[in-house]
């Protein structure tokens, strides 16, 4: 057990689950999220919310600045970075509305199956 069993399990090239996941920034086909981090020597998207569309149903999202235009809205040198004045953390914040689905009927009667065996 413990960070053993947890060593291993991430060496396992063939990880898989059977969860039917979506980014939170996807179109349904493309992230949507241009960078979550700009600094002076990086800029790419390191945060990410991923939920079960078979459990959960997005309702909404916080704004992403879709580009540095957006990002430095007052056209002030370098006012892209993170932090700023209008970005106040390294991390722009990503966040999602999610609400529970009523399980469907054949989720229930699989899950009642499983239960009895």
């Amino acid at each position: 057990g413990g960070i053993d069993e947890v060593m291993l399990w991430l060496k396992d090239d063939k990880l898989s689950h059977n969860l039917k996941l979506q980014s939170a920034y996807s179109d349904g086909i493309n992230e949507t999220i241009p960078f979550t981090n700009v600094t002076s020597d990086f800029v790419g998207a390191l945060d990410y919310i991923f939920f079960d569309t078979a459990a959960l149903q997005q309702r909404g999202r916080l704004y992403i600045p879709p580009n540095f235009r957006a990002l430095n809205s007052k056209n002030i040198t370098n006012g892209h970075l993170l932090p700023s004045d209008t970005w106040p953390s390294d991390h722009l914040a990503v966040g999602a509305k999610l609400v529970m689905q009523e399980p469907s009927t054949s989720a229930v009667a699989e899950s009642k199956d499983s239960q009895s065996d």
